[in-house]
């Protein structure tokens, strides 16, 4: 039987309450890609008031804005502000450098576990 490892990775706080991890890079990357974040709701399947609470409360978390709005017809919308690229940057390159590891680490540990054996 041939199986691999799943790793997830996220941030948190003292109280355990998630900080950044890949859903709070989903939203933000939507926010980004539609100008939007009611947009950026639709096209993930979610709620304004849920992506608008979890954006809320990560800025909470960080002590800082991760998205700036404005209001208008032309110029309205949400775009991500650079602490919150700066942020995006960090955690996907800690999430990739460690799955990454992770794997690797995996394949060496369980090589002979996970390599397929002739069936008698």
């Amino acid at each position: 039987m041939a199986f691999k490892p799943r790793t997830r990775l996220w941030i948190q706080d003292e109280n355990e309450k998630i900080i950044f991890g890949t859903g709070r890079v989903r939203i933000l990357k939507a926010i980004d890609e539609t100008g939007s974040m009611n947009k950026a709701a639709r096209k993930l399947g979610m709620s304004y008031r849920t992506v608008w609470g979890k954006v809320h409360d990560t800025e909470g978390r960080l002590g800082f804005k991760l998205i700036e709005t404005s209001v208008g017809s032309k110029r309205g919308g949400s775009r991500l502000t650079p602490g919150a690229r700066q942020m995006l940057g960090k955690f996907e390159k800690w999430h990739d450098k460690t799955i990454d590891y992770a794997d690797k680490l995996f394949a060496k540990l369980f090589e002979e576990t996970t390599a397929k054996k002739p069936r008698k």
